[in-house]
Order: C-alpha cells, then structure tokens, then sequence
C-alpha cells in the first residue's frame, strides 16, 4: 500500500525539451535518466541502497527485451502453424508474402534493443483480425482527400 501510494503521488521534474515534439532525431540517444529516477524513487527506502542502481537497470530491461522477443517469437510461430496451411488452401499466392512478412517482423523485433528499433519495425500483422492480414502484408496505396502536399522548396 505505501508503495502504491508513492507511485501515484511521484511527480517527475519537467521536462526541458529544446522543441515540443515527441520525437528525437535519427542518430539521437534516448534520455533514460527520468525512468531511472522514478524507479529510484519508489526504492527510496529500501534497506539495501547501492551506489547506483543504472546496471541493475541495465540488466533487468536486458532480460525483459530477450522475454518480450521470445513471445514475439512464440505468438508469431504459434500462428503460422494455426493458419499457414489454411491461407496456402485459400490464397496461395500470398502465402508466401505473408509469411516473409510475418518473419520480418519477427527479425525486426529480435534486433531491437530496450529503447530503439536499429533496423526499423514491421507490422505484428498475425496480432490484428483475420480480416485485416492480408491488406497489412500486401500493403494498401495511399488515399489522398485533396491534392498531396508538395515536401520540396
């Protein structure tokens, strides 16, 4: 309970972000300090008060990652072998395409790291309706409402 109390009134120090997006330039790191201070905080009084806790932080977003990536690997497995066989029957000619699409995704999410995707992401696609699969691995054209807006000087 006094736990729970001191994770509800934690009120972090406000941000001071040089713009007022939520984003980073490509090749900026991540600023992990306020993650760690909300974690010190609610362990202020703990008996056992290391000098830093930054590499058991390390380690436990380390093991949490590889855990993550294994259901990640196990849900997509465990739906291939559900449905693989059922789409090749009904739609042979993008088995195959759904199946790269789904193994991407898969190799995407196992070269990520706690804070970034290094090699971009990819659609969960057997995580959305039935319905939905084949249009998020063949991909739809952009629609366009008006005219689309000219990005060059």
């Amino acid at each position: 309970e006094e736990t729970l109390k001191r994770l509800t009134s934690f009120k972090a120090p406000q941000f001071n972000w040089s713009d007022s997006k939520a984003t980073t330039h490509d090749n900026e790191q991540v600023s992990v300090q306020w993650w760690d201070k909300r974690v010190e905080y609610l362990l202020e009084d703990a008996k056992y008060k290391p000098a830093s806790y930054s590499p058991s932080f390390d380690l436990l977003q380390g093991v949490m990652l590889r855990r993550w990536q294994q259901n990640v690997q196990r849900s997509w497995e465990e739906w291939w072998l559900n449905n693989g066989l059922r789409i090749k029957s009904s739609n042979a000619k993008y088995h195959r395409l759904i199946q790269q699409r789904g193994l991407t995704a898969v190799s995407r999410a196992k070269a990520c790291s706690f804070w970034e995707w290094q090699r971009g992401s990819a659609v969960f696609l057997w995580r959305w309706p039935e319905d939905r699969v084949m249009e998020l691995a063949i991909g739809l054209p952009p629609m366009w409402v008006d005219k689309p807006p000219n990005t060059t000087k």
